[in-house]
């Protein structure tokens, strides 16, 4: 099954070289050991896209919870979203918040070789606070204090959105296929 999964460079390091899972941005899935992704058999609508429009859609959601990440980290660095082929057998639907069995599933374990392209694109730290979900969200892990605050700010703006969109679709506009050696070099 063609899935997509996206994260931090400094997080695809520690996977590929086999590390623990970090801690991460949702306390529902913080330390689980399982490896959540975007699988295309998910995707609203997917059997009237082609082939371009499916890879889009998969880097556009990879690249959603790359920049969650990265905000978590609060500093510049590059984003890395992964196109894989995982058996369909070792995929299990996430339960582990509400509304995200319909979106996303999850295996119990990574395997390099299910990697099948790797795409990355620059994540500046001034956008974290645009980037952290909201904070009513009873999801979300810890989130270092100065970073809640400005992420407050941010969320009570009016121009919000259209800031987070216009710094998303450079990201998505500046996304580029990367082998995995100038990543883990």
């Amino acid at each position: 099954m063609k899935c997509f999964h996206g994260t931090t460079q400094e997080n695809f390091v520690n996977l590929i070289n086999g590390g623990d899972k970090p801690s991460g941005v949702w306390n529902c899935s913080d330390m689980d050991g399982c490896f959540y992704v975007y699988p295309v058999n998910k995707f609203y609508d997917v059997e009237n896209l082609d082939d371009e429009q499916i890879t889009d859609e998969g880097i556009r959601n990879a690249l959603d919870s790359a920049s969650i990440t990265a905000s978590y980290q609060m500093k510049s660095q590059k984003l890395v979203i992964l196109e894989l082929d995982i058996p369909e057998d070792d995929l299990q639907d996430d339960w582990s918040c509400e509304n995200m069995s319909d979106v996303a599933s999850f295996t119990e374990y990574f395997d390099k070789e299910w990697i099948k392209k790797v795409y990355t694109t620059e994540f500046n730290a001034m956008y974290a606070p645009f980037f952290v979900p909201n904070l009513n969200n009873g999801n979300l892990g810890y989130i270092p204090d100065e970073l809640r605050n400005i992420a407050a700010i941010v969320q009570r703006s009016d121009e919000m959105s259209n800031v987070y969109c216009d710094i998303f679709d450079t990201m998505q506009c500046n996304v580029s296929e990367t082998a995995i050696n100038d990543l883990t070099a």
